[in-house]
């Protein structure tokens, strides 16, 4: 039978496919901050010769816009990541639910010096500031204004500009408490997920990437109008360094944002004294002018295991001691963040006897070993973190030739919430019946009976955690 073609993806954004035959469904959605542009549904037609209904949409970051009753939300300058186009002038603004605050936390900022942004009708600071009415300056890009409760935002272009970034995220939070913390390239822990006063919160950073300009740990005070005793830390892969532990990540500088020109990072690993590395490249896409250089040993001067520029595939290699040595180039004279995406390494010590290298750590999940030394018939058992589905072989076996049995698998983010249930004496419509993300789910009370919560249900995706749905169900009394 014949079939359509598999939908492109947008960029910053998903899509799900039910079926390619016709009559089949592709569902598209975008990533916070982006609009689709473009069908939200395209229907497999014409079985002779199967097409799509119309093209595949796109995500956009729009210039301006409206969010009321704004639970979480995003803001994003015009074609984020990538500069916006000069001589715009973008104005948002965001409506809080009754009765709650606004948090603005600043991902990205980045103006020239004849840009301006304003932020207008500020609702108020974390209570131990003074309160800001307007807001002007160029800042870099990993400025972070953890105190700002907003109401109206506007960005404003000049014909000169070069360098223009703005990304940032909004959060609703009752009166009472403090905002929900927010971590880029990281995660935390709570002493109580309602951050009432006298809430701890520790913060602990992805693999590869390391706490800076602020602590670890923050807490919740002032009874009368509670706020965070300091800001949330940041987490940043950083140029170099020096790794003990048995295993690890290095990225390139910055990662996931792309390096800049002119870096000169060199990173040394030991392990075990009686113990060898193995290096596994998953990622590596540079410039040709920038070069990444494997030693054999705790000096650069040491046998290159291998030098690479531009792209290239996957490469595993072995040191021959406890000591490696990596040293990345970037060319002075390259574009501002660099023409490379980057790089993603993973180390891990391995046994210099015969037995099976180890495996490397899946992101968002983690593995467990049969056995302390990989040997013949040895397993190991891969999981995901909550919020994701194994995809592939979850448990793998050493073979005889030192071989596993199979490739690692790999943690894929759920993509979509769970039912939350109908309400007494009232009727809903639901725009998936899939509940995707991006999917809204509108209750209506019967006559007779008045709503208490909010009427439209959205389905968000978090960074952490599964997809889940904006507000608390509502009533009808």
């Amino acid at each position: 039978m014949l079939s359509c073609s598999f939908p492109r993806r947008p960029d910053y954004g998903e899509v799900t496919v039910m079926d390619l035959h016709a009559g089949g469904t592709a569902h598209f959605h975008c990533n916070m901050g982006y609009q689709l542009e473009g069908s939200r549904n395209l229907i497999c037609i014409n079985a002779s010769k199967p097409r799509w209904s119309d093209k595949e949409p796109v995500c956009i970051a729009p210039c301006g816009g409206r969010i009321q009753n704004a639970t979480v939300g995003r803001v994003l300058s015009p074609n984020f990541p990538s500069n916006y186009s000069n001589n715009l002038f973008c104005a948002w603004t965001i409506d809080a639910p009754g009765g709650q605050k606004l948090h603005l936390h600043f991902e990205k900022f980045i103006l020239t010096e004849k840009d301006s942004s304003g932020l207008y009708r500020i609702l108020g600071c974390s209570g131990h500031r003074p309160e800001p009415e307007h807001f002007q300056k160029s800042l870099g890009s990993d400025a972070l204004f953890s105190d700002f409760f907003l109401l109206s935002e506007r960005v404003h272009s000049s014909q000169s500009a070069s360098v223009l970034l703005l990304a940032l995220r909004s959060h609703a939070f009752e009166r009472g408490h403090c905002y929900e913390p927010y971590i880029q390239n990281g995660n935390f822990t709570t002493t109580d997920p309602t951050y009432s006063m006298g809430t701890v919160v520790e913060f602990s950073c992805d693999p590869g990437h390391s706490l800076e300009q602020g602590p670890a740990i923050i807490e919740c005070i002032n009874m009368k109008d509670p706020y965070w005793n300091d800001t949330e830390p940041l987490c940043r892969a950083m140029c170099g360094g020096e790794l003990s532990t048995p295993a690890g990540v290095i990225l390139s500088p910055n990662w996931p944002d792309l390096y800049t020109e002119g870096e000169d990072c060199i990173w040394r690993i030991h392990v075990g004294d009686d113990r060898r590395i193995f290096l596994d490249i998953q990622l590596l896409n540079l410039s040709n002018n920038d070069i990444l250089t494997i030693y054999d040993g705790d000096e650069i001067t040491s046998k290159i295991l291998g030098q690479f520029v531009g792209s290239s595939n996957p490469q595993k290699l072995y040191s021959s001691s406890p000591d490696l040595s990596i040293q990345f180039h970037s060319d002075p004279a390259g574009m501002i963040f660099g023409k490379g995406q980057g790089f993603i390494l993973n180390y891990i010590e391995v046994s210099r006897n015969d037995s099976c290298s180890d495996l490397p750590e899946i992101q968002n999940g983690w593995k467990t070993t049969s056995h302390t030394d990989l040997v013949r018939g040895a397993k190991i058992t891969y999981q995901c973190d909550p919020g994701y589905d194994i995809v592939g072989s979850e448990t793998l076996t050493c073979q005889w030739d030192l071989s596993w049995s199979s490739d690692p698998p790999f943690c894929e983010k759920i993509m979509y919430c769970t039912d939350p249930g109908e309400v007494e004496h009232s009727t809903r419509l639901i725009s998936d019946p899939v509940l995707l993300v991006g999917t809204t789910i509108q209750y209506t009370c019967n006559t007779g009976f008045v709503l208490e919560g909010s009427s439209l249900l959205t389905c968000y995706s978090r960074e952490t955690g599964t997809p889940i749905w904006t507000s608390r169900i509502p009533h009808c009394v």
